[in-house]
């Protein structure tokens, strides 16, 4: 993916687009850890 988004010409905003899911997904992590229980 990261080279077709380069071949595109839109790398940087792929990066910052995974930099925000991976954000996200350790946010919700963090979330149910302090919670106990899924966050939808």
């Amino acid at each position: 993916m990261q080279k077709m988004a380069q071949q595109g010409g839109f790398l940087e905003d792929w990066t910052k687009a995974n930099e925000l899911s991976k954000a996200r997904i350790t946010a919700q992590k963090d979330a149910e850890a302090i919670f106990g229980r899924p966050i939808k």
